[in-house]
């Protein structure tokens, strides 16, 4: 009876895993994409600023900020450096957010350091 039972719980678990990965494959069949001729209209519209409610918007909170600083000091100084300066130090001035990493005290400038334009997401590191 239960080798019965195992049976139809395995044809169970496996139509199910089928049903889900058909659907899978039927959402991405049903995506529209953008060809580079409509991108590059949406480019000059958001360059252009027809969008103003966009510029109004904090778009980088302070988390994506900080998860942005680390990516991006990891990806320049490496993964080991990157963890050794943690917690970073994040401030807020003139629509940008400042990210430090801190390093020693005799070394003060020495650390890695960023702006993240929190309108439009421009970075710029310390050389």
């Amino acid at each position: 009876m239960k080798s019965k039972q195992l049976k139809i719980a395995g044809f169970v678990t496996i139509a199910s895993y089928l049903l889900v990965i058909c659907l899978y494959f039927f959402h991405q069949g049903t995506k529209s994409h953008l060809d580079a001729r409509q991108a590059e209209s949406f480019v000059h519209q958001l360059t252009d600023n027809n969008y103003d409610t966009v510029r109004a918007e904090i778009l980088i909170s302070e988390r994506t900020a900080i998860k942005i600083a680390n990516q991006l000091f990891s990806e320049k100084y490496g993964n080991w450096h990157t963890f050794l300066c943690k917690p970073f130090d994040i401030y807020s001035f003139n629509s940008y957010w400042f990210v430090y990493g801190p390093v020693s005290k005799s070394k003060l400038d020495n650390g890695p350091m960023i702006i993240i334009n929190y309108h439009t997401g421009e970075t710029r590191f310390k050389l």
